[in-house]
């Protein structure tokens, strides 16, 4: 099974992420374009979902996102990754790590391993309250080979 690791160095944390069932070409040709790095941030009124905006790139994203299988981000299992917008040589990732109440269907590609689940919960809830508190600061997202 190939992986690779999304790592935030700020929290000294990490996960493993495998190809979904759906869409397996997208998580193949992610994994071409890494090592790749953006800033950690989070959804506000839709939920519980780890989000990194303008993912840097190198191979263009070769689909349209409506020739990918969707699901909608309310039955979306917790763990599963989405990618909502690509533009030129940049992406928009997220990953749910908990209850979303938003009706919208994204494309899914992949998944964090069972077993690291509860690390996704802990970086999300630190995320989230980093992004509810007066001082912010910079949370970095890397993805790596694994």
């Amino acid at each position: 099974m190939q992986v690779f690791r999304l790592q935030w160095p700020e929290l000294d944390a990490h996960v493993h992420v495998k190809a979904a069932e759906e869409n397996p070409q997208v998580f193949d040709w992610f994994c071409t374009n890494l090592p790749t790095r953006s800033l950690q941030t989070h959804t506000v009124v839709a939920g519980y979902c780890l989000t990194s905006m303008s993912v840097p790139v190198r191979n263009p994203f070769p689909w349209t996102l409506d020739s990918l299988y969707q699901e909608d981000l309310v039955v979306l299992r917790p763990g599963r990754a989405l990618l909502n917008m690509t533009i030129g040589n940049v992406v928009n990732l997220g990953f749910k790590w908990a209850e979303m109440t938003e009706n919208m269907s994204y494309a899914v590609w992949s998944e964090v391993v069972p077993d690291d689940l509860p690390v996704l919960r802990k970086v999300g809830a630190a995320v989230w309250a980093n992004m509810m508190s007066a001082e912010k600061r910079l949370i970095h997202v890397e993805f790596v080979a694994a």
